[in-house]
């Protein structure tokens, strides 16, 4: 999985929230709304050609961020994911046309700032070929699949072959709290990366 980090800022006027009618205003997080709900959409068609595609606006600020004034500006702060670096190129450019859309129909002016791009990484097909014996040695059910998240394991596979393990978690929650793998699940997953091991070893 790769991901490219984006920030975006929406620029438009403070006014005062009761003295400015709503078709004076150039409201900034009103347009900001707007990009949040296209960002959505376009992951969601982007994924029909790859599962993997996700688009989040993670963070944002508001300014003045004060209850009863038209907001001025606003900054948001992408997550965009997908195993091919296509897939991440093709949901920028769509953030592109969304800004350019919402400054002729809004009368904002906008930025995107593609600050960061880490590249989809592939695992060594001999370091997955020894993980796929390995499940038939150990009679584990699993299948082959890639991981949503950034892993350390990116890191190591620009330096030499790596491969990644999953244990199954109850009803796929990961990286929460609410995450549980059952003991049965943890000792098969162990034993699979063991006999991964010797095998990877031998050879």
């Amino acid at each position: 999985m790769g991901t490219t980090d984006c920030e975006v800022t929406i620029e438009g006027e403070a006014d005062h929230a009761g003295a400015t009618p709503m078709y004076e205003r150039s409201d900034a997080f009103a347009a900001a709304a707007a990009f949040v709900l296209d960002l959505e959409r376009a992951a969601e068609e982007r994924s029909t050609a790859s599962e993997a595609a996700v688009a989040t606006a993670g963070a944002a600020s508001v300014e003045p961020n004060v209850r009863n004034i038209v907001p001025a500006a606003v900054r948001l702060d992408l997550d965009i994911r997908d195993t091919e670096r296509a897939g991440m190129d093709e949901l920028v450019k769509r953030c592109e046309r969304i800004l350019a859309r919402l400054e002729r129909t809004r009368g904002v002016d906008t930025t995107l700032e593609r600050y960061r791009d880490s590249e989809p990484t592939r695992m060594a097909e001999r370091c997955l070929t020894a993980a796929a014996r390995a499940v038939e040695t150990r009679g584990v059910d699993a299948v082959r699949l890639y991981s949503a998240a950034m892993h350390d394991t990116a890191n190591v596979a620009a330096a030499t072959d790596a491969v990644l393990l999953f244990a199954p978690s109850v009803e796929g929650i990961s990286h929460s709290p609410r995450e549980w793998t059952d003991w049965a699940d943890c000792a098969a997953a162990t034993g699979v990366l063991g006999e991964t091991v010797r095998s990877l070893a031998s050879r």
